[in-house]
C-alpha cells in the first residue's frame, strides 16, 4: 500500500511541477528575456553552478512581481513538510528540519528539470 501511496504522490507532484513550468511559459509569454532567465537559473542549478538556496534567491528575485508564481513554487517546495509551533526542543531537531526543507527544495528544482527535458523532446 505505501509503494501506492508513494507513486500516487510522486505522480501528483509531477503534475504540479508541470502545472508550475507551465505556468512561467503563459507569465513570460510576452518577455522572453524573463522566460530565458528562468531556463539559465534552472540550467546553472543542473550543471551545479549553484545550490539549491541559490536557485530559490534567484527564481525569487526573477519572481517578485509575480506573487502567484512564488507561491506555487513554494508550494513544490514545501509538500509533505512539518512545521512546529513551538520551536524545537532541541538543536538536532531544528537541524533535521532545516535539511528536510533543503531536500524538498532539491527535489522541487529536480521536478522542473524533468519536465523542462520532457519539453525540449516534445518541441
Amino acid at each position: 500500500m505505501k509503494e501506492y501511496g508513494y507513486a500516487h504522490q510522486n505522480q501528483q507532484s509531477m503534475k504540479d511541477a508541470l502545472a508550475f513550468v507551465k505556468g512561467v511559459e503563459v507569465e513570460f509569454e510576452d518577455k522572453g528575456d524573463k522566460y530565458d532567465e528562468f531556463l539559465n537559473v534552472m540550467n546553472d542549478f543542473k550543471t551545479l553552478r549553484i545550490d539549491a538556496e541559490g536557485a530559490k534567491a534567484r527564481l525569487d528575485e526573477l519572481f517578485k512581481e509575480h506573487r502567484h508564481l512564488i507561491m506555487r513554487f513554494n508550494s513544490l517546495t514545501l509538500k509533505g513538510s512539518h512545521f512546529t509551533k513551538h520551536g524545537y526542543e532541541t538543536e538536532e531537531e531544528e537541524d533535521m528540519e532545516i535539511l528536510d526543507k533543503l531536500e524538498k527544495l532539491e527535489s522541487a528544482l529536480q521536478l522542473i528539470l524533468e519536465i523542462l527535458v520532457i519539453k525540449k523532446k516534445e518541441a
